[in-house]
């Protein structure tokens, strides 16, 4: 036999380099020109989460954000993010809370919760919240989400069917975060979603956390957004 077989073989493996490298070239580039886009859409959706649960007017700075326990993962199940609103004064006017509960029935919730009032703990309000993913069962535990793009004002009045009546514009120091059945939940209380107890504890246990949190540190807060905002 000649050598031509160990020769082309040489040629073809040169080739399959080659276009290998080329496609690892074309993939970098397509990451690289859609991965500022994809970011900024990431971050405008996490805006106009964050938006919804402070009072208008209230506008959120995500570049005033803090993270709870300093120096924690962003990612990781215990941290908490926290941002600032500002009037058009200037002035402190809400605080947004992205908080997270790991016992959903179907696993991950993200909430954002929004707070107002914060002349004290014994002023301090609940705006509402906006859940920003779940994977809850659909037609079910999906339900705690339910109606959460619409405007309150079309929400009526059963807790157990639009789930953000039970936080929406309530003194937190009220708040006893029980969750139960709706025909037995107190004024107090968190009616449950119909069928989705599992799915409305999670949410719940998410909220408080991020209430408690603003609640207890509510003065440290201030002064630290009060600093944010003169530093801008």
């Amino acid at each position: 036999m000649s050598d031509k077989a160990p020769e082309s073989s040489v040629k073809a493996v040169v080739v399959v380099v080659i276009i290998a490298a080329i496609c690892a070239a074309g993939l970098a580039f397509v990451k690289q020109i859609t991965e500022e886009p994809i970011a900024e859409a990431r971050r405008q959706e996490t805006l106009a989460a964050l938006q919804r649960v402070v009072p208008a007017g209230c506008e959120i700075k995500l570049e005033g954000k803090l993270v709870r326990p300093e120096g924690a993962d962003e990612g990781a199940a215990e941290t908490k993010l926290i941002f600032p609103g500002y009037d058009a004064d200037g002035q402190l006017c809400g605080i947004a809370v992205r908080s997270r509960n790991d016992k959903g029935y179907s696993g991950k919730i993200l909430v954002v919760s929004g707070y107002s009032d914060l002349e004290s703990r014994e002023t301090l309000k609940l705006n509402r919240i906006y859940v920003t993913e779940h994977a809850e069962t659909p037609g079910l535990g999906s339900l705690i989400t339910n109606l959460q793009d619409e405007e309150p004002a079309t929400w009526g009045t059963d807790r157990s069917k639009v789930y953000g009546l039970n936080f929406l514009d309530r003194l937190v120091a009220t708040l006893s975060w029980k969750v139960a059945k709706s025909a037995a939940a107190g004024e107090n209380d968190v009616a449950a979603v119909t069928a989705a107890t599992i799915s409305s504890r999670a949410v719940a246990g998410a909220v408080q956390v991020a209430a408690s949190l603003v609640s207890e540190d509510l003065d440290g807060l201030k002064a630290a957004f009060a600093s944010t905002a003169r530093s801008e």
